[in-house]
């Protein structure tokens, strides 16, 4: 019946860490307010800070234009319901702290 249904999404490529974050693949709305509350690009990486349920787990998705790549990394939210996921050098991680830290 919708055989001609596409969804698109598009994602800038921040110009200091050569990255887009594309978030959440599986989801209608991969990048949220309701998810993402910090974008951070430096020369370092970029930096998303992220919010949710304690414990829950969140695979976070991004582009490394330099490496012509897409990559993940699953962060586990923290206790404070926060995470940072960083992705630099066509590599994630993922830490949290016991307070929330991203407001």
């Amino acid at each position: 019946m919708y055989s001609d249904f596409g969804l698109y999404q598009v994602a800038p490529v921040a110009t200091k860490s050569s990255t887009a974050y594309l978030g959440e693949l599986g989801k209608w709305v991969p990048v949220a307010s309701a998810r993402t509350v910090s974008v951070t690009d430096s020369a370092a990486g970029l930096s998303v800070g992220i919010i949710g349920v304690a414990h829950e787990k969140v695979e976070l998705a991004f582009y490394d234009a330099k490496a012509l790549k897409a990559s993940s990394v699953l962060c586990t939210i923290g206790a404070a319901g926060t995470a940072t996921a960083t992705f630099a050098a066509g590599a994630g991680k993922c830490a949290w702290t016991s307070r929330s830290n991203l407001f």
